[in-house]
């Protein structure tokens, strides 16, 4: 018979034992007009932010690094809707959403992925238009 001490003890084990194994979420980084960072995609995808404004002129492009590496981009917009997507307008089957026009002013979210059937370092590169002086 257990006591109230090793019922909570109990508890407690299987309350962490069932997180323990379940990996952290990934928070979403700053993406840099102008720097390319570079990140490893598998089975799930990554997410970065940037602030835009209604009206800036923007390109996203996201170039495998590894063979065989299909990899997709999608921009959702402030209000959380898909506001382009690409998977292969790049050269070699790279994604690249290009001269897009934001809708909207606010926080976006870039959100890249692959098929999943290869695991491998791809290239993030957001853009912003210079305004016409």
């Amino acid at each position: 018979m257990l006591n109230r001490g090793h019922a909570l003890i109990a508890l407690l084990v299987l309350f962490t034992a069932g997180t323990a194994c379940s990996p952290a979420p990934t928070l979403p980084e700053n993406l840099v007009p102008g720097r390319a960072v570079t990140r490893t995609v598998w089975k799930k995808d990554l997410h970065f932010l940037f602030e835009g404004k209604a009206g800036e002129v923007i390109a996203l492009r996201v170039t495998s690094k590894a063979s065989g590496l299909d990899p997709h981009v999608s921009l959702i917009d402030p209000e959380d809707a898909e506001e382009a997507s690409d998977d292969d307008s790049g050269e070699h089957g790279n994604s690249l959403i290009k001269d897009h026009i934001l809708k909207r002013t606010g926080e976006y979210t870039v959100i890249v992925g692959s098929d999943g059937k290869a695991q491998g370092k791809v290239e993030i590169l957001l853009e912003k238009a210079k305004p016409p002086s």
